[in-house]
């Protein structure tokens, strides 16, 4: 397959998975894993009102704090409170992470079915995870997944490239 005619169609299937992500961005956070992304924003916001340290995550549900959480490095979280202290508080901000990260993801899948068996197979595998409803689902919420596959996924094509 030739370059332009391979990037047309990747940068089809990423604007697709766009759409489909980004379809009501500023739903507030009552769709699946609510609560879920409830703590993950409650995380971001003890991090931009309270603490700045990465590595005591908060959530409010406790009383009066510190209510630390063992939980998984907080990318989004942090990611979100650095956002919410440079525009304002959103709920759309996290998701919008989250799909940043969903579309890191779909391209670099791409880029490891491309090197382990070719373009066709590649363009095939993304436009996959562009469109497969759980895909969507999770890419949206604002959970620290879609994060952990662009990045596990990142570093598996790394590792074969």
């Amino acid at each position: 397959m030739n370059i332009k005619r391979t990037t047309l169609l990747l940068l089809s299937i990423l604007l697709l998975a766009a759409g489909l992500r980004f379809y009501q961005v500023t739903q507030p956070f009552t769709d699946a894993f609510s609560w879920r992304q409830v703590s993950v924003a409650m995380m971001a916001e003890n991090y931009y009102r309270t603490n700045w340290n990465i590595l005591y995550p908060e959530v409010n549900w406790s009383g009066p704090g510190p209510n630390y959480q063992g939980r998984e490095f907080q990318t989004v979280s942090y990611i979100a409170a650095l956002l919410f202290a440079a525009i304002g508080q959103y709920d759309w901000i996290g998701r919008t992470i989250t799909i940043l990260f969903g579309l890191w993801g779909i391209y670099a899948l791409f880029l490891l079915v491309r090197r382990l068996f070719g373009e066709k197979q590649a363009l095939a595998a993304a436009a996959m995870m562009a469109v497969l409803p759980g895909s969507v689902i999770v890419d949206r919420s604002f959970i620290p997944d879609p994060a952990m596959v662009a990045l596990v996924v990142t570093c598996l094509w790394l590792i074969v490239a």
